[in-house]
């Protein structure tokens, strides 16, 4: 399927259509998250214009007036939603780049923001970068609200749990029908959280409280052991060796990499390259740390024969 290219200059009008989800989603980028773990967010084949469900519902919350409904979401769409933020950050920094704007320009970008200047007026200014403008407006415009929509869906399910939490804990009521105090502390240490509240609470709500609680907690830990583990019967299946037997040079110094290892370093620093590479207008710093990419690319390469590994 042939890529299409994004405009140099991004204007509201892209993403009118909640169907029009290429205007966020139509660049291969990579989103890293707070622990650090690169996830490629790569199309959903099959999909009308290329782009999943999740990525046109989403992108109909960035361009929707009022408060974005968040009921329905499925995990592919939590995973989307984020995706977004991401994406429209980077939309937002590209921008910048490119428009080079002045101070004063940046001031008007902020009075626009604020609802001061409208945008029919910045066409009608002169002596001024007038697209430029409008572009890092549109673009921060759509960052600032997707971080919103993030924030707001955090802030929403945390109130939707505490809710549906007391909900099925019901009144809490102390007496001879009701929940107990135990004198006992130490013993509530040494017991799981499912005979404690059957301790304490009510028999009916000891039950409710485990079945809704306690055991889908239990099922997803289990689920989650056994998704970690086939990752590494599937990564076992690649036999990509563990041994430190390629080196390669990181700040002016030597480094053992094994085989997973080299290979999350290619596809890092090539991915680093490529992006640059996209890139309309580089800065000189830009253009030597494409130059020390592609050195570094060329090196790694070159080591794909492996050393001799002494053990």
């Amino acid at each position: 399927m042939q890529e299409r290219q994004t405009p140099e200059i991004v204007f509201e009008e892209e993403l009118t259509s909640p169907d029009a989800a290429g205007g966020v989603f139509d660049e291969a980028l990579t989103n890293t998250s707070a622990k650090g773990n690169t996830v490629l967010h790569d199309r959903m084949e099959g999909n009308t214009g290329g782009f999943s469900v999740s990525q046109k519902k989403v992108t109909a919350m960035l361009r929707q007036d009022g408060p974005a409904d968040f009921s329905n979401m499925t995990p592919e769409d939590v995973k989307a939603l984020h995706d977004m933020k991401y994406r429209t950050k980077e939309r937002m920094k590209k921008a910048e780049r490119q428009s080079k704007l002045t101070g004063s320009e940046k001031g008007i970008v902020e009075r626009m923001l604020h609802g001061e200047i409208a945008p029919e007026d910045v066409k009608n200014m002169s002596g001024v970068n007038s697209e430029g403008i409008l572009s890092v407006y549109n673009a921060t415009k759509d960052a600032k609200k997707a971080e919103r929509l993030v924030k707001n869906y955090k802030t929403g399910t945390g109130t939707s749990k505490r809710e549906r939490v007391a909900e099925i804990v019901g009144d809490i009521n102390l007496g001879k029908d009701g929940w107990k105090e135990k004198s006992s502390a130490w013993r509530m240490h040494i017991r799981t959280p499912e005979r404690v509240i059957e301790e304490i609470a009510p028999k009916e709500t000891a039950k409710r409280i485990n079945d809704e609680i306690f055991v889908p907690i239990h099922e997803n830990e289990r689920d989650k052991t056994e998704w970690i583990r086939n990752i590494f019967d599937k990564v076992d299946e690649l036999k990509i060796g563990k041994k430190k037997k390629f080196t390669v040079t990181v700040d002016n110094a030597p480094y053992k990499l094994s085989e997973s290892g080299m290979v999350q370093y290619l596809g890092e620093k090539r991915f680093d390259l490529k992006k640059l590479e996209n890139s309309t207008s580089l800065t000189a710093e830009e253009m030597k740390r494409m130059e020390q990419l592609r050195g570094e690319i060329k090196e790694a390469e070159a080591r794909l024969t492996p050393e001799p590994w002494n053990g």
